[in-house]
């Protein structure tokens, strides 16, 4: 994720900020399957960037 915010983006789109959204988005595929709610929690947790107010 270091790595990520360190690359810079075109007009407004980090490549950071695709890798959390689709990231986000197997996450809820992944809680659709049964993966625990605690599991998901913390890699969500893991995920949440600036935008979302809880730090990268």
């Amino acid at each position: 994720m270091a790595a990520l915010e360190a690359v810079p983006g075109r007009e407004a789109v980090r490549p950071i900020d695709v890798y959390r959204t689709l990231s986000r988005a197997a996450l809820d595929l992944a809680a659709a399957a049964g993966v625990g709610a605690a599991s998901v929690s913390r890699l969500a947790a893991l995920l949440a960037g600036p935008a979302d107010g809880r730090g990268s």
